[in-house]
């Protein structure tokens, strides 16, 4: 069993009417998820800034390529142009 229904069982057994069991559980379970988010909160900046990282590289990347294309088109045209040329 989830662990909303373990603690909503005990409350009932413990003479814990419907609506306030609700209430503790939907209470702890709020308290639970933010303790989560708070925790996570520092590995989540982390991974942000891990993206971040990914796509600077990837836009160095794509300029190296788009660098070494045009590197590679202005030697073959300047090669060409001086096998044209007369002796």
């Amino acid at each position: 069993m989830g662990m909303q229904v373990e603690s909503f069982e005990a409350l009932r057994s413990v003479k814990i009417g419907n609506d306030e069991a609700t209430k503790v559980v939907a209470e702890l379970e709020g308290h639970t998820a933010m303790k989560i988010s708070e925790a996570n909160a520092p590995l989540i900046a982390e991974l942000k800034s891990m993206q971040k990282g990914l796509n600077r590289t990837k836009w160095y990347f794509w300029t190296a390529i788009v660098i070494a294309g045009v590197v590679v088109a202005v030697t073959n045209a300047l090669n060409r142009a001086a096998a044209s040329a007369p002796l």
